[in-house]
């Protein structure tokens, strides 16, 4: 009986444990990276505020960001569109988002962007997937499409395999989304129509 249970705790620990590859990433998810996952949400209110006093002057912005600056990002134009603050944003895009999924509120935001709303995700992007399983959430923007009319998804997977890339090919990334136009590009839109026809 002994044996058993050293057998079965074993194969149960053996079971649960986490390769070494993932436990070293997972480091990365931890302390620093939950600080700024929580400041991210507080400065994105306070560029929306500073965005909404005009401090950079009459004209619209683009706001990039990746990683947690689209996060960031994300939470800027959500307090814009708490706000009703029409004609300040042109653009957005959002790169590698540990943001939600959720359509209302892209739908909210959408609302508040004259140009284009895109959000580029990498399915390959372990960090943002360590990070969705700490969270225990269903989805995250940065590994997947938004299936909100009026967001462009630009899938970069080929260009961005892994989420630390984003820096050093974030001009590949860019070029991709087709940055620099304002004009939304169909082949990035979702419609209901695709899941009509799926």
């Amino acid at each position: 009986q002994k044996y058993v249970m050293k057998t079965m705790f074993a194969a149960t620990l053996s079971a649960l444990s986490l390769p070494a590859s993932a436990l070293q990433l997972s480091g990365l998810i931890g302390h620093p990276w939950n600080v700024v996952f929580n400041r991210a949400k507080k400065c994105g209110k306070l560029l929306a505020w500073t965005l909404m006093n005009r401090v950079h002057g009459s004209r619209p912005v683009t706001l990039t960001g990746f990683s947690l600056g689209a996060r960031l990002i994300f939470h800027c134009l959500e307090e814009l569109a708490r706000c009703n603050a029409v004609g300040i944003i042109e653009n957005a895009f959002l790169l590698g988002a540990p943001a939600c999924t959720d359509p209302k509120r892209w739908e909210a935001i959408r609302k508040i962007v004259g140009g284009r709303l895109v959000n580029a995700y990498s399915t390959t992007d372990w960090i943002l997937f360590l990070h969705q399983k700490t969270r225990l959430q269903n989805s995250v923007a940065g590994l997947g499409r938004i299936y909100c009319p009026g967001v462009e998804n630009v899938d970069v997977s080929s260009h961005i395999p892994g989420h630390l890339l984003y820096r050093q090919d974030i001009c590949k990334a860019l070029k991709v989304c087709e940055f620099g136009s304002s004009i939304p590009n169909k082949k990035f839109l979702w419609s209901a129509r695709q899941v009509s026809r799926s």
